[in-house]
């Protein structure tokens, strides 16, 4: 049963970061929300949350949900910490999400969450000049 209810819990997850690739918002969000319900004490659907506010142009809520909630719940979440580097970047807060992003990058133990932390700032043209 509970692999049933992980396995779900990840479907979901992945349907959530769908709908937000595909500008679909509403959805994404409602997908989220019933993940946290489920899985409250996990910072998974609140990153997914963030995600879906930085690709409507929301920044600032996303960094609240990343700062406030996210990390509150796993301050060495390396996802969060990811994602709040991006939202950061696209506020226009270079200084900062460099710092968190060069971070992540040099210190997670996820290489692919490394990997993303490494190529933000190349992405929003924010990398520092070699």
């Amino acid at each position: 049963m509970e692999k049933n209810i992980n396995d779900l819990y990840k479907l979901l997850m992945r349907v959530g970061f769908l709908a937000a690739d595909c500008a679909s918002t509403p959805v994404a969000e409602k997908l989220f929300q019933a993940v946290l319900l489920v899985k409250p004490s996990s910072e998974a659907p609140l990153i997914g949350l963030a995600y879906n506010a930085i690709l409507a142009g929301r920044f600032d809520e996303a960094i609240q949900l990343l700062k406030e909630k996210a990390l509150k719940l796993n301050p060495e979440s390396s996802s969060a910490k990811v994602y709040l580097g991006l939202a950061l970047g696209c506020k226009g807060e270079k200084e900062a999400s460099n710092t968190i992003l060069a971070e992540v990058a040099s210190q997670s133990e996820d290489t692919s969450t490394a990997n993303f932390a490494k190529l933000i700032p190349q992405f929003l043209g924010t990398a520092a000049a070699a």
